[in-house]
This record gives C-alpha cells, structure tokens and sequence, in this order.
C-alpha cells in the first residue's frame, strides 16, 4: 500500500510528519475495517522531508528521527515490513536517509528496506542516454547504486 506524501509547499520537516500521522492513521484504520491481514502487507511509506518550496534542509538524523516516530506512534506491530520511498530527493539524499533510518531503526518492530527505482535508475539513466557507448558505464553504475543503497538499508552505507 503506497499513500505518499508529496513534498510540494513550503511546509517544514514537523508538518510533513503530521500530515504522515493523520495519512497513516486513516490508512490503519480503514484497512483494519476491512480487515486486511497487516502480516502480509508492505508500507511503501515516503520519508519525512520538509517541502521543497520552504528553502529549509533537514539532516539524515533528523529526517530518520522524524520518519521513525511517525511510523512507531501509528504503524501496526503486525506489519509485514516497510519500504522507503526516494520520490523527491537526489540519489544521494535518498541513500544519506536511508541509511540513518536503518541506523536508528534497528529497534523497529518491521523490516525496513527501500522502492527505490528513481533513486536506482536516474543516474543510470543519464549516463546511458540511450547509446551504446553508455552501455557499460551505464552498467557499472547501477551495480554500484545498488550496492550503495543495499548497504544503506542495513546502516552500513559510508559514502
């Protein structure tokens, strides 16, 4: 299940994980009405950023700290796991805060790991361009991404 939050507005770090909370908990509920088996389902949750119109940045710690007390105070214990979102963050962002999620999380009630295709493939994408020539470097690019982000959602990512 994947209710994003989008990073449009100038709102801050704090409103993003409001509107995560009151997001999540109408998600929790309305598939507890339904009663879906939580056991059996993936989170494909966004991580809390703040807008990209408000010129404020918020560092790996503080957006790990953030997202991960959003998702303690309303996600479900009996959640099959939760993959993280790259949706609005460079490449790099996305791997920087992801692995400070993994690295404060480790207490998590549910597996954390990443969705990542725009994270994954845009570098990719734009060393390739479509030629030949790309192809290789293209290649070895998207081996060292998925490696930088395996590492990541473990904690063990170093840059």
């Amino acid at each position: 299940v994947e209710p994003e939050v989008l990073l449009d507005g100038g709102h801050d770090i704090f409103e993003s994980s409001s509107v995560m909370v009151r997001t999540l908990r109408t998600l929790f509920e309305t598939l507890e009405d339904y009663r879906v088996d939580l056991s059996g389902m993936l989170l494909k949750s966004s991580i809390g950023l703040p807008g990209k119109d408000s010129g404020k940045k918020a560092r790996p710690e503080e957006i790990a700290r953030e997202t991960l007390k959003v998702l303690h105070s309303v996600v479900p214990k009996a959640l099959a796991g939760i993959v993280f979102l790259s949706g609005g963050q460079s490449s790099l962002e996305a791997t920087q805060n992801l692995n400070a999620i993994a690295k404060f999380g480790k207490d998590a009630p549910w597996p954390l790991t990443f969705s990542y295709s725009r994270a994954l493939q845009e570098p990719v994408m734009a060393c390739w361009r479509g030629k030949d020539e790309n192809k290789q470097a293209a290649q070895a690019l998207f081996k060292k991404r998925v490696e930088e982000t395996a590492a990541a959602s473990v904690g063990a990512y170093t840059g």
